[in-house]
């Protein structure tokens, strides 16, 4: 691992279905899925494709706090030197300013809900789409806006890219949802429950599309400005970097955590089902799948 350059970082929940299990407690997301749970982290060399190092977590623990442990686990190897590449659950500023005070290299993917992301697509949308930011990237267009991003008082470079082919399906199936969601409502007779139960299963398309009762019958309109905020973040990506490469590179380097995700989550499908009340006989079952 210590001649390696980038390292692929992520963890996800996994169900213990042991309650005896010392690692099972309620998770973040106690309130949709399973409340008991464990979390699995795993790091995975950019390198070679394979994965390199794991730990297992209680389930109560955050992402900053699991970060910061993998951290010190790679000290005390005495990797050095590494470029770690996150996800956007790990965008906070408790784990920025982590990062930076253990001076280790990131690239993290911005939320698109967060202020930080919605500043920087307003800074960047009509400067993107401008032949001079215009580029081929694996034979696809891509548009690509460089700017930085104040985060607790330090600033980072922030990449804004655009996917123009993706942008384009992204747009379809939204509009291909709207237009269902209409034809599906209009005319239907109005009933408040109903509309209720609607806006709380359906809140994205609550956003853009208001409803009403005329005649008691449901009536359904478009809200234009939600539509164009909705628009404005298709094909995007937001990366925030330490690193000096070409946006290229920096990009090259995200997509590739694809073929690590896929690994993840045959990793954590190969736990399913599993009993074990002890912790050593998890981890020997997760040295077991990740060797093979």
């Amino acid at each position: 691992m210590s001649n390696d350059n980038v390292l692929i970082y992520d963890i996800t929940g996994a169900d213990p279905l042991s309650k005896l299990n010392e690692y099972a407690e309620f998770g973040k997301s106690y309130h949709v899925t399973n409340p008991i749970q464990m979390n699995l982290g795993l790091v995975h060399s950019l390198d070679t494709g394979l994965p390199v190092y794991y730990k297992l977590f209680p389930g109560s623990i955050h992402d900053t706090a699991a970060l910061k442990n993998l951290a010190d686990d790679l000290a005390e190897l005495g990797v050095s030197n590494l470029h770690i590449l996150l996800d956007s659950s790990f965008f906070s500023e408790a784990s920025l300013s982590m990062l930076s005070e253990m001076h280790l290299d990131f690239t993290v993917s911005v939320p698109m809900g967060c202020t930080a992301a919605k500043e920087l697509l307003l800074r960047s949308h009509e400067k993107i789409r401008t032949p001079a930011h215009t580029h081929s990237f694996q034979g696809e267009a891509v548009f690509v806006y460089e700017s930085n991003l104040s985060i607790n008082r330090k600033s980072f470079r922030a990449v804004v890219y655009l996917d123009y082919a993706r942008e384009v399906k992204e747009c379809s199936a939204l509009y291909a949802r709207i237009t269902e969601a209409e034809e599906y409502l209009n005319g239907r007779e109005y009933d408040a429950d109903f509309v209720a139960e609607f806006r709380e299963n359906h809140k994205l398309l609550a956003e853009l599309l208001s409803l009403r009762e005329a005649d008691g019958r449901i009536v359904t309109k478009r809200k234009e400005a939600n539509i164009h905020n909705a628009e404005s973040k298709l094909g995007r990506t937001i990366l925030l970097t330490t690193s000096e490469e070409s946006w290229d590179k920096v990009l090259a380097w995200y997509r590739q955590r694809n073929d690590a995700e896929a690994q993840f989550r045959t990793v954590k499908s190969a736990l399913e089902g599993e009993i074990f009340h002890q912790m050593s006989r998890w981890k020997g079952r997760c040295t077991l799948i990740l060797s093979l």
